[in-house]
């Protein structure tokens, strides 16, 4: 954890630039792709947090951080599999964004299940929200798969149920997700930036699959296409860099955490003339 990345104002000011530089430009990013390839940028960026080495000695926050991690894999993947889902399967675009709603949800899902697996361990409680997670996740999954293969239809249109059902799903997932982080920052005091930080990705999650949710509804209030296109990998961008952020400086070790670091790290540690001999 020595060298954490980019900086926040650096990424806010990337992001800040971005969006800048394709509204003054018109649809010239939609129309060259360049709103895509930004977005593969950030893919890159999270890849070298999900790959990388964190020092955190609490089983229980290890814990929450694959599911983390997991949540960030699955959100950056979405966007592949959407680029898939309309170059190579060729399909319109109410199966593409329910395609990336459902990744999104599965990824606020997985946020979910870490704080529960959490706070299961500090309250004592069943495992039933994890289990239930899962159940949701694999069920999204074999959704997602019916969608892409064509054997499921959907239609986001504003007068169907759909958008409705998904709104308020996504609305009690990321409550869920939001409510159970709090907790977990209230107990662990030297980790509650993260926690933090993860709430916000929540959040950006959240709002990046309510647009898809109401892309419909948009069109119908006249903004163009290459705008909700825009609309859509600006609330992407925003996301993989809040978990991109919150997997950087807001995981050094804090408290007695750093003081275990520092301890390890000493050249004179017993642990340290026994790794020798």
């Amino acid at each position: 954890m020595k060298n954490v990345g980019l900086s926040t104002g650096a990424i806010i000011a990337l992001n800040a630039s971005l969006i800048v530089a394709a509204e003054l430009t018109g649809s010239f990013f939609h129309e060259t792709a360049l709103i895509h390839g930004f977005a593969l940028f950030f893919i890159v960026l999270a890849s070298a947090r999900v790959f990388r080495r964190y020092d955190v000695y609490d089983p229980e926050l290890r814990s929450y951080m694959r599911f983390a991690l997991a949540a960030m894999a699955v959100f950056a993947a979405s966007h592949l599999v959407e680029l898939f889902s309309i170059v190579v399967l060729k399909n319109y675009e109410d199966v593409t964004y329910a395609t990336a709603i459902n990744l999104y949800a599965i990824s606020l899902l997985l946020l979910m299940a870490g704080s529960a697996s959490v706070n299961r361990s500090l309250r004592k409680a069943t495992a039933v929200s994890v289990a239930a997670a899962g159940v949701w996740i694999v069920f999204l999954a074999i959704f997602t798969f019916g969608l892409l293969s064509g054997r499921v239809p959907i239609s986001l249109d504003p007068d169907s149920a759909a958008p409705y059902a998904y709104a308020g799903g996504l609305a009690v997932l990321a409550s869920a997700a939001i409510v159970q982080a709090v907790r977990i920052a209230r107990h662990y005091t030297s980790y509650a930036p993260f926690f933090r930080q993860m709430v916000v990705v929540t959040l950006l999650v959240a709002a990046a699959a309510f647009q898809y949710v109401f892309y419909e509804a948009i069109e119908h209030l006249g903004v163009p296409e290459y705008q909700i296109i825009y609309l859509s990998h600006y609330f992407f961008y925003a996301a993989l860099s809040a978990m991109y952020l919150a997997f950087g400086e807001s995981l050094r070790p804090r408290g007695v955490f750093e003081d275990v670091r520092k301890f390890l790290e000493t050249e004179n540690s017993p642990l340290e003339k026994k790794g020798k001999k």
